[in-house]
Formats: C-alpha cells, sequence, structure tokens
C-alpha cells in the first residue's frame, strides 16, 4: 500500500530504528518536563484557572467599579497618572511567586502622592500556622490558604495578636502574625497581603474573600488598575516597543538547559545522516603484500647498513647497460662498450665521455652521495634517449 514506506523500512536496519527512535523520545521528554513552567498567568485577571483573577474580576465590574487592566510598564503609570494629582489611583499588583522586597523608588513616590498600591505575594516568613484557616472580617469569614505571616512587633495584651508589624499598622492577624498590613507613605498608602491567592478563582464560593480585597483596594477610589503587564499582557504600543525579533532576542528569552538538549539532539540527527556512524561494523582490510617489493625493500636495506656500495653498482650497472642497449637498438646479448657510446653519439648528438664515466665507476663509489650522484646521471642518460627519440 505505501512501497516508498516499505523501501525505507527495508534500508534501515532494527539498531538503527532504535537509534531514531531514542532521539525522538529525548526530545519528546525535554520539551514536556525541561520546558520552563510558564507561571506568569497566576494572578491575572484574564486567568480562568484556579490560581487566576478572571472570577474576582468580573465580580468587581458587577459592582459598577471603575476597573482596567494596565498593560504598560509601572513606570507609564507612574507618569500618567502624576499629571492628574486630584484622582486617587489604586494599582493592584499579583504575583505568581514573590515579589521584590524592595519597591521601586519612583512606585513609593507615586505612592506618596496620595495613591494607593495593594500587593499580593508569597511575603513574610513560614511559621507553624495551619495552612488554611479562617479570619472574621468586615467583610465576613475570610479564608486564607498559606502559612505565611509577616513577624510581629506589637502584639494587643488582650488577644495576643499583632498590632503592628515593622512599624505598620496590621489589617488582619492571628497569634502567628500579620497577614494584611498597611504602610503610610504621605498621602498615600501600601498594601501587602501574605498570599496571592487572596481573591482568587479557587473561592469563587466564598464571596467574603472577593468582597474584603475590593474593601482593601479603597472604599471609593477613581480608579483602580490591575497590573497586567506583570503577567506578560501587553498592549499593541508596548509590544511594538519590545519586541525583538532577532536571534539574541530568542537566545535570552529560551532556558539555557533546553538549548543544549535541543543541540544534542541536532548533533545527534545530522552525525547519523551524515556520517552513518550508527551503521553495522566493518572490519579494516589489510592492503595486500607484494613479496617481490617487500624482498627487494628488506635488501636494500641490509645493504646499506652494510655500505656495499660496490655490489649495487655492478647489479644496477649491468641493468642500466641492457636497457641501453636495447634503446639504442642493438641487438646480441652484450654490446661492445665502444659500439654503444659510437650508438650514444650517432642518436644524440652528445659526446661519448657523458657515458664513459658511467660505464666505469672505477671505484669511486665509497659512500652513499656519490651513489645518489651515479644514479642520478644515469636517469639524466634515460631522458636524454627519451628526446631524442620523440
Amino acid at each position: 500500500m505505501f512501497p516508498a514506506f516499505n523501501s525505507v523500512s527495508n534500508s534501515v536496519s532494527k539498531r538503527q530504528w532504535l537509534w531514531i527512535l531514542g532521539i525522538v523520545l529525548v526530545l519528546l521528554l525535554s520539551l514536556l518536563f525541561l520546558a520552563p513552567t510558564d507561571r506568569l498567568i497566576d494572578g491575572s485577571s484574564y486567568g480562568r484557572s484556579p490560581d487566576g483573577y478572571a472570577g474576582w474580576y468580573t465580580y468587581m465590574q458587577q459592582q459598577g467599579v471603575k476597573i482596567d487592566r494596565w498593560q504598560q510598564p509601572y513606570k507609564n503609570l507612574v507618569r500618567s497618572t502624576q499629571r492628574a494629582s486630584d484622582l486617587e489611583e489604586t494599582f493592584l499588583q499579583v504575583y505568581g511567586e514573590r515579589a521584590a522586597q524592595q519597591l521601586p523608588s519612583d512606585l513609593i513616590a507615586w505612592v506618596s502622592g496620595g495613591n494607593r498600591l495593594v500587593v499580593l505575594a508569597k511575603q513574610g516568613k513560614a511559621t507553624e500556622a495551619p495552612f488554611i484557616s479562617s479570619h472574621a472580617t468586615t467583610a465576613g469569614t475570610v479564608t486564607i490558604a498559606t502559612t505565611r505571616r509577616f513577624p510581629p512587633q506589637l502584639i494587643s495584651s488582650q488577644s495576643k495578636r499583632p498590632t503592628s508589624v515593622q512599624g505598620n499598622p496590621v489589617l488582619l492577624s492571628d497569634r502567628y502574625g500579620g497577614i494584611v498590613t498597611r504602610e503610610v507613605r504621605g498621602t498615600g498608602e501600601i498594601i501587602r497581603v501574605t498570599t496571592p491567592y487572596l481573591a482568587a478563582n479557587a473561592y469563587q464560593d466564598s464571596s467574603a474573600n472577593y468582597a474584603y480585597l475590593a474593601e482593601l483596594l479603597g472604599e471609593k477610589p477613581d480608579r483602580i488598575w490591575v497590573d497586567e503587564y506583570l503577567h506578560g499582557y501587553k498592549d499593541a504600543a508596548t509590544r511594538e516597543k519590545e519586541t525583538r525579533g532577532d536571534l539574541i532576542g530568542y537566545l535570552t528569552a529560551t532556558p539555557f538547559v533546553l538549548m543544549v538538549i535541543q543541540g544534542f539532539v541536532v548533533v545527534g540527527i545530522l552525525i547519523y545522516a551524515k556520517n552513518r556512524r550508527f551503521g553495522a561494523v566493518r572490519s579494516i582490510l589489510n592492503p595486500p603484500v607484494n613479496n617481490s617489493q617487500a624482498y627487494i625493500q628488506a635488501m636494500a636495506g641490509v645493504l646499506q647498513k652494510a655500505r656495499s656500495y660496490e655490489f649495487v653498482e655492478q647489479v644496477i650497472s649491468n641493468a642500466e647497460k641492457a636497457h641501453l642497449q636495447q634503446q639504442l637498438g642493438l641487438s646480441g646479448e652484450t654490446a661492445d662498450e665502444q659500439e654503444l657510446m659510437t650508438m650514444w653519439q650517432n642518436q644524440t648528438g652528445r659526446s661519448p665521455t657523458d657515458l664513459q664515466p658511467l660505464l666505469h665507476p672505477r671505484g669511486s663509489l665509497k659512500r652513499e652521495s656519490d651513489l645518489l650522484l651515479w644514479l642520478q646521471k644515469w636517469s639524466q642518460v634515460r631522458k636524454m634517449l627519451d628526446r631524442s627519440r620523440s
């Protein structure tokens, strides 16, 4: 039914299929377990998960409160509201995890000008308090799901509950410490809550949690801003300004561990596709041995160590004379040396004296350098014969 697939399957061995499946499995596991878990959506008014605030945001709209989502850096909010100093603005930040311990100086200055900042985050210290606890408030019984508390500074002798945390009044507390604190800055205030899930969707059946957070934002603020830039939501102008569609932007936004795993997978695929490193093992074949050549090389080594230049001269001289006689066209078993020199002069036009030292070395081959020079001259004789015949 699929001939192309069958041909590919036949050409790939079982071992190669195992390698391919292993690489694919590693890639899938890296994407599933090593991909960064995005906690930005936690606490967002767009989020409909138990950690989101979509239910509370709808609740506030139904109450007729003037509430909007802020999708720009907080600095833009500070600059825009500073021009309208007669308005009382409330800025709500719900962190999915921890918040910075120190607030930016420009944000504190904005609060001091008569505005309100409400920060919900995992802050304070873990205590022995039960994780789920209920607390009576003016909005009703509020459920708190955290063991974190602000360490108390002043404790009421009657209720044994803190009335002050680091000099700031406590709005909600128990005997383990403060849960909600109020810090006065100029004509404004900063409200801090030890849990980011005070009015999350998980508490939609507890209307007191929704109402209590609404009380913390102020009785009648001119406007409430919910920080959605904190959760990655940006308006069109901000996205256009901050978007970087280059390689550096991608690398800075990509987790290093996932990049390394992806790199190993890509390198493994390239090795398999290009070099065939995972194919069948092939044994290296030894080159065939030339016995004659090996014998000649062994004999030459022996003669070189023994410095037997006369023997080498005799063997090579007889071979070169026979070759010279054949090239000059002389018949017979062994031509006379005078006859060789005459034919040499007739065919090449060169003097017989060029040939005579080669036919009679006269025992001058005493060193290896002499032997090499003698062989070089025989090579020149061969070249002269080849030029004369061409």
